[in-house]
């Protein structure tokens, strides 16, 4: 159980460090005024963005329950 919130938080991470690059390249576009390819990468943030929240929560269901089994 333990191993398995390890491997959430990991992808959790991995995903944060991408949507913290995807801004940089959206804000590379917007300065070049490349609306249409910054809109795209915005797409992509806003969709990782939501997979971290499902994530996050399923990681706090994994820690819920491994402190229920723990105190059992």
């Amino acid at each position: 159980m333990k191993d398995n919130t390890f491997e959430i938080s990991l992808e959790i991470a991995d995903m944060m460090w991408e949507v913290d690059r995807l801004k940089e390249i959206e804000q590379e576009y917007v300065a070049e005024e490349l609306y249409e390819k910054a809109a795209v990468i915005l797409e992509r943030q806003k969709r990782l963005t939501r997979l971290i929240n499902n994530k996050q929560k399923k990681l706090k269901e994994h820690e819920k329950s491994f402190s229920t089994d723990a105190r059992t």
